[in-house]
């Protein structure tokens, strides 16, 4: 048996010795460029004509496959000859039409007019209906047109502040002319949509020089409520590796200043234990230090910075996108010393049941921290910032029944224990809103576990222990 298949091995080895080698079909060479003429321009109507002097040096013949113009003559001997080119139907599309004839002459290359005829005079649109945020601004409306433009529109909040033509323009076949039909932008400057709930609408009125005019309905939506992200860190002082997670939260921080709310939840052996830590680790199943859960949807584990912080960068823009803001907290707060009291009014899009939260934070707290690294190094004078000392509405926080398009006030009152918090001048307040969920987010930012905790954080806020907010709105 083994002599046979080495026979068959070599008779193998034989047989691809003997056989010749295939090369590979060459590429096609590409067609050579055509020579080409001048390109002889034709208005829209039907009859419109031009004319093409040809200086032959021999008898020729003229070639083409396009039958909505002609040529004439279609032949003819060596010297000089006038040649006329009628466009035999008018062109009804804006977008001008192109065709060619060739010029064939025994022994040489032939030579390529374009034939052009202009479109008719016209204006199209790029949509059917424009829409503009709901903030004050400047809005750019762009449409397709061959003709001087003029603009309107019929709602007081909104004037025409610019009509530019020629934005955006194509060469036509021929490589050398530029088509008619240009995109023109319209600037509109809206004024701020005063109603949080509803969009409001207004007519924009386009009219060219030869006539045609057009209606577009423009839309401004209401003002978005403005999004921000909860970001809870679960944390010790004897956690080693806790810094490093501490440094992705910092950079996320400073990455997205106005989004990105850290909450730093001490464990209850830590050396500034937070308020409620056990039912918090229970809430957020929370099976070892440090981990973080953004938004109540996203289990976020330690890992170094670089890879940590745009995970947490990304799931601020995620929430920006994915789950926009259904509500937005207008309230004021006063703090005596010994007990902080919040009146407010929660604005919601949507008739569902919320929930308000309010966790009383410190920054600036002087304590030791353990550190495997001195990459990101603890220490007996460690600085903790973000630290819940609080829980001012418990682990539920307080019902709040939200209306469809509408507003529903709520009221805090908590007494803070004696010496729970150390520098009332570094404390500060976070609201956060939530509503039941029982689906998991269906998120795609990587090195995350999106899990179901029941909740999904809607909307934070931060406010001082004697302060004032206002509902603030995506610019």
């Amino acid at each position: 048996m083994k002599e046979s298949i080495k026979f068959a091995a070599l008779a193998l080895l034989a047989l691809a010795a003997c056989t010749p080698k295939v090369e590979p079909d060459p590429e096609p060479e590409p067609d050579p460029a055509p020579v080409l003429g001048e390109s002889v321009i034709l208005t829209e109507e039907a009859g419109s004509s031009s004319t093409v002097n040809l200086n032959s040096s021999a008898g020729w013949t003229a070639v083409s496959e396009d039958d909505w113009f002609s040529v004439s003559p279609m032949g003819g001997f060596a010297g000089e000859t006038e040649l006329t080119v009628t466009a035999g139907s008018a062109n009804s599309d804006i977008r001008e039409r192109v065709g060619y004839f060739e010029i064939t002459v025994e022994g040489e290359d032939p030579v390529r007019f374009y034939v052009i005829q202009r479109g008719a005079r016209g204006l199209e649109l790029t949509t059917t209906q424009y829409t503009a945020s709901g903030s004050a601004g400047e809005v750019e409306v762009e449409v397709w047109t061959n003709d001087e433009l003029t603009a309107g529109f019929d709602q007081t909040w909104g004037e025409i502040a610019d009509v530019e033509y020629g934005v955006e323009t194509t060469l036509l076949d021929d490589g050398t002319t530029v088509s008619e039909l240009q995109k023109a932008r319209i600037s509109l400057t809206l004024e701020e949509n005063p109603d949080i709930f509803n969009s409001r609408s207004g007519s924009l009125s386009l009219k060219i020089a030869s006539g045609d005019e057009k209606t577009v309905p423009l839309v401004q939506n209401y003002r978005e409520f403005f999004r921000r992200t909860l970001a809870l860190r679960f944390t010790a002082t004897w956690c080693g590796y806790c810094p490093m997670m501490a440094q992705s939260y910092e950079n996320a921080a400073e990455a997205r200043p106005e989004r990105f709310v850290p909450v730093s939840l001490h464990a209850a052996n830590s050396d500034i234990p937070s308020d409620g830590i056990s039912n918090l680790e229970q809430m957020y199943r929370i099976g070892g230090y440090p981990s973080g859960v953004v938004n109540s949807v996203a289990d976020v584990q330690n890992n170094d910075p670089e890879i940590i912080t745009p995970v947490l960068t990304g799931l601020v823009d995620e929430a920006c996108t994915l789950l926009p803001a259904k509500t937005c907290v207008s309230a004021e707060s006063a703090f005596s010393g010994s007990s902080l009291s919040i009146s407010g009014t929660l604005a919601t899009r949507e008739e569902l049941p919320y929930r308000v939260h309010v966790y009383i934070l410190e920054d600036g707290i002087i304590a030791s921290q353990t550190s495997y690294s001195s990459e990101y190094p603890g220490g007996t004078y460690y600085v903790h910032d973000h630290v819940q000392r609080c829980l001012a509405t418990g682990t539920d926080g307080i019902l709040v029944q939200g209306e469809d398009k509408g507003y529903a006030e709520f009221s805090v009152s908590y007494d803070v224990p004696a010496g729970r918090i150390e520098d009332s001048d570094n404390a500060y307040a976070v609201i956060f809103v939530t509503y039941e969920s029982d689906k998991v987010f269906e998120g795609g930012v990587q090195y995350v576990t999106y899990r179901n905790y029941g909740q999904i954080v809607d909307n934070v806020f931060t406010i001082p222990l004697n302060g004032k907010i206002d509902y603030e709105y995506e610019k």
